[in-house]
């Protein structure tokens, strides 16, 4: 993986609380990125997510607060420069390939807020409607009947397209789930909300990534 530096553009009047949920969720999104190029690219690294609970909201928040003992400290992304003007930015130091991911995510997103909002509550109310929220996941091939796994696949196929995701994305979930769909499917909802705030705010014109 290459380190290089990276502008993350800043506009506008931001508040402190503001700053801080962009900086968390790019910080989370990162984080996920990172693990998933590293899949791609080394072959010997697995990390078994499949033997999570995946119960609720808080599964999926200790997952991404996870992913960053995973990723090492030399390639986390850290600020090498700041300036708050506007326009202004922040200079940080990372890996230049998931810059240019999550770049490619929040672009997708932003262009087509409405759109994919949509489709996330949509795909999301009938994801609770099934009771898939709290099924457990090493049941869930046993448990789930045709139509319900159905929905789960094509869920995560939409969403994928929706939010930009490559083959090597895709087949990096795949070994990171164990190819567990309802756990891809968790993860990419999840995804997208940590991704929303970001793309509400560069179709703003508050940021550019």
């Amino acid at each position: 993986m290459e380190l290089g530096t990276f502008k993350l553009e800043l506009d506008k009047r931001w508040e402190l609380n503001e700053f801080s949920v962009f900086t968390k969720e790019y910080a989370q999104v990162y984080n996920f990125f990172y693990i998933l190029e590293l899949m791609d690219e080394n072959e010997r690294f697995a990390l078994d997510v499949s033997t999570y609970p995946w119960e609720g909201g808080y599964s999926v928040y200790n997952f991404f607060r996870k992913l960053s003992s995973y990723t090492p400290k030399e390639h986390r992304p850290h600020i090498t420069r700041l300036e708050y003007a506007s326009p202004g930015f922040i200079e940080l130091a990372g890996i230049i390939d998931v810059a240019k991911d999550i770049s490619i995510l929040i672009g997708m997103v932003s262009t087509s807020l409405l759109a994919i909002n949509q489709a996330y509550h949509s795909i999301y109310k009938s994801y609770k409607e099934r009771q898939l929220a709290r099924l457990k996941v090493k049941r869930a091939e046993i448990d789930l009947n045709e139509n319900d796994t159905t929905f789960v696949k094509e869920s995560v196929e939409d969403l994928c397209k929706r939010l930009g995701f490559k083959d090597r994305h895709k087949k990096a979930l795949v070994k990171l789930s164990h190819g567990n769909y309802l756990i891809q499917l968790k993860i990419l909802l999840a995804l997208y909300r940590r991704s929303k705030t970001i793309a509400e705010n560069q179709a703003l014109g508050k940021t550019k990534v």
